[in-house]
């Protein structure tokens, strides 16, 4: 009898803490708090829940402890964690894990590791480890080469929605890679993942219109999309826009403005940028030089609204 009452008490003090944990520490109130940018103590509640055993709040962490956000950052943690959700099932985690081992953080780099644990969250529908699968088919990485294969894994993932393989498959049909060669599909393609917002897919259209694989050349859409792309922080498309305005092909040389596309590139880090920036600079007056900087603040605070 004092066994099974100790088990009862036992038992009633797990009911009670996995209660608690579902309320004001559950996993509403961490997300909550993750939302409301208290991300300690999003982080705090999270790893509560994780180690209970939440496949969910263990990848929750893993992204946290990668990032370093609530927490200092922390990448061989972080695969810990997903690996704890990961052999769970849970395929969110076993595409983090899998990223994590394709680009070597937290463990050592390992291609065809990262591919196992895509095919485990592929074979669960989940479309980012159909397009990561389809990225190791077109580069060769811990898989020979199959441009083919490529091209059916990223259809699986466009067909879900996800923005990147219908980017990814749109270039396979650009260039005509593993798929026959499609300009007007690859279009379509790139105008649906321009819709969720990817700058990539904005670049691809530029140098389409650009380069007169459509209808016709066509400079100023090219130019359109060019900005569009460098609008959302994607530097080769700031620069392929500064290009373009320095080459005469929309009539009259913008000097200025491509000044100023190269100087928000400058800024991001890119060290092409800076050098036809340098030499973009002798051909500018002084005054034109600060109207560059100026329009260059406007495109960042264009950027950023």
């Amino acid at each position: 009898m004092p066994n099974t009452v100790a088990t009862r008490i036992a038992c009633a003090l797990v009911i009670f803490l996995l209660t608690g944990l579902s309320g004001c520490g559950g996993a509403e109130s961490a997300q909550r708090a993750l939302d409301e940018g208290r991300y300690e103590l999003a982080f705090e509640r999270w790893e509560r829940l994780a180690q209970f055993g939440d496949p969910k709040a263990q990848n929750q962490i893993g992204w946290m402890l990668e990032r370093g956000i609530g927490t200092d950052r922390r990448p061989r943690e972080a695969v810990h964690w997903y690996r704890e959700a990961a052999e769970s099932g849970l395929a969110t985690a076993q595409t983090n894990l899998g990223l994590m081992y394709l680009n070597g953080v937290g463990v050592e780099r390992d291609a065809a590791e990262a591919r196992r644990w895509f095919e485990k969250a592929a074979a669960q529908g989940d479309a980012k480890a159909e397009n990561n699968l389809g990225v190791l088919f077109d580069q060769g990485k811990g898989v020979p080469e199959n441009n083919a294969k490529a091209a059916e894994y990223f259809s699986r993932a466009a067909a879900r929605g996800n923005a990147e393989a219908k980017n990814n498959l749109g270039v396979l049909y650009r260039l005509g890679r593993g798929v026959e060669k499609n300009p007007a599909r690859a279009k379509e393609l790139f105008i649906e993942a321009t819709k969720a917002g990817l700058a990539e897919a904005n670049n691809n259209l530029g140098l389409m219109w650009e380069r007169g694989e459509l209808e016709k050349i066509d400079p100023a859409k090219a130019l359109v999309y060019f900005e569009e792309a460098a609008s959302q922080g994607h530097v080769v498309a700031a620069i392929n826009a500064a290009a373009l305005l320095t080459s005469g092909a929309l009539g009259k040389a913008d000097r200025v403005r491509a000044y100023a596309w190269l100087n928000v590139a400058a800024v991001s880090g890119s060290q092409t940028a800076r050098l036809r920036k340098r030499e973009l600079r002798g051909t500018l007056t002084a005054a034109e030089v600060t109207d560059a900087q100026v329009l260059s603040v406007d495109l960042i605070d264009r950027d950023q609204s």
